[in-house]
């Protein structure tokens, strides 16, 4: 970001994902002048032909939490820290947590491309997966038992 002098004029990039528009869209000019990715400005800044032909860099956290003001950028690494503490102490309660680890170790092991609320995004349709499975398993469950009732 520093080296390419890119300079944010909209929106924070780390707010970019909120935008259910955008997700699942191609990268493209359109995209880029319609959202707030800091993956699509840079690579549009370092190689231009390249990212009209749909390549791209990934994103970074530090680099969209850079963006941010230096006491927001703080207190947000001070909250996901103190997510992260707690998560450990409680995934292997739940099944959902322990699924759910998975994508997590996966957003921080790859945080170099990865755009932080992406992993928002996947949770979600993780979590009504696992949702949708529990009521089938549960409604098989109760159906089973009242067969074996009479």
């Amino acid at each position: 970001m520093l080296h390419y002098d890119l300079k944010n004029d909209r929106y924070p990039y780390l707010l970019a994902p909120l935008d259910i528009r955008s997700y699942g869209k191609p990268q493209n000019i359109d995209r880029l002048k319609r959202f707030n990715y800091l993956s699509d400005h840079l690579m549009h800044r370092m190689l231009p032909k390249d990212f009209e032909k749909g390549f791209g860099l990934g994103s970074s956290i530090l680099g969209v939490f850079y963006d941010l003001p230096i006491i927001i950028a703080i207190i947000l690494w001070f909250l996901l820290g103190f997510f992260i503490a707690k998560f450990e102490a409680y995934v292997f309660i739940s099944r959902l947590l322990m699924l759910s680890s998975y994508y997590i170790v996966f957003a921080v092991a790859s945080s170099t491309r990865y755009e932080p609320l992406q992993l928002f995004y996947d949770l979600v349709l993780v979590w009504i997966t696992y949702l949708v499975i529990e009521l089938i398993q549960k409604k098989s469950l109760t159906i089973s038992a009242k067969n074996n009732c009479y």
